[in-house]
């Protein structure tokens, strides 16, 4: 399997904030206007916010499903998506979202609800976004702003870059205050050796490794990263993970996705993967 992009993984570092969502006015109160939704029959669904793009490769097939798990401070956060139905140029796509069993702390009637996303194959943009639980059909929630799509990295000059293990042939990319070298030939080709800037200093702390993993009998071949700032991440090609929870391509232009990453204590991993995912919602 080749090598991984800079690109993904800066946005697969980025990515992380998905799991801690920042609190926002409707969210962050937690006592008052939560603690009388729940003696007072507010609609929590008013609270809830779909995410505004859900990337999905060109080359994914009906049925197929992802979900990953992470566990931080204590917490177990499960996030899934299953491309269960087609609308014309649209994936109808459910998905389970951390937030919102957060949510179910202070909502009970949340508890086991999934969001039902309609998402264009063109762009990955959510048009339509409905929240229920199995068998229902939901009720409409907001969708937030679909941003920009990501683009392929910029151009970089070639360079040499000497870290620790020794000095590699490298492309050098500036990304405003912060410079990365990403290997550009053998064994480090594609991979991101060095980051520097915005005091977060860090490189390729052990040459990449290779691995089969299981998940679910499922076999996932990666390769794997380790960084001098402690973060682990290992990569992979498989077809599943690449056009759910992908974000990037690797040396070759084939895209990619994250099977696993520790960072500070946190750990991110695939832990599901489905080839025959069924609606659950009544689309």
């Amino acid at each position: 399997m080749k090598k991984m992009s800079v690109a993904l993984l800066v946005v697969l570092t980025a990515g992380c904030a998905l799991f801690n969502p920042p609190a926002t006015e409707d969210q962050g109160g937690g006592g008052g206007e939560q603690q009388q939704a729940q003696g007072g029959g507010m609609d929590p669904t008013q609270f809830v916010q779909a995410p505004g793009r859900v990337p999905v490769a060109s080359d994914a097939k009906l049925g197929w499903m992802a979900e990953r798990t992470t566990q931080a401070s204590g917490q177990t956060l499960v996030e899934s998506y299953a491309l269960v139905g087609e609308d014309g140029d649209a994936w109808l796509v459910e998905s389970k979202s951390p937030t919102i069993d957060a949510m179910a702390a202070s909502f009970p009637d949340l508890k086991g609800a999934l969001l039902g996303l309609t998402v264009r194959k063109a762009d990955g943009v959510v048009t339509k976004a409905v929240l229920g639980k199995p068998g229902e059909a939901g009720k409409e929630v907001k969708i937030a702003p679909a941003g920009d799509a990501a683009g392929a990295p910029a151009e970089g000059t070639a360079d040499r870059v000497s870290i620790g293990l020794g000095t590699f042939d490298a492309t050098k990319h500036t990304h405003g205050e912060v410079t990365t070298w990403v290997g550009s030939a053998g064994a480090t080709q594609g991979v991101l050796l060095k980051s520097q800037g915005s005091g977060q200093d860090y490189e390729l702390a052990e040459m990449p490794s290779k691995a089969t993993k299981d998940v679910n009998g499922v076999s996932v071949n990666v390769t794997g990263l380790s960084y001098t700032n402690g973060l682990k991440l290992w990569m992979t090609d498989h077809q599943i993970i690449a056009a759910i929870l992908g974000g990037g391509a690797d040396a070759s232009g084939k895209r990619v996705g994250m099977y696993r990453m520790e960072s500070g204590g946190t750990v991110t991993e695939v832990t599901g993967l489905a080839t025959d995912a069924k609606p659950q919602l009544k689309w």
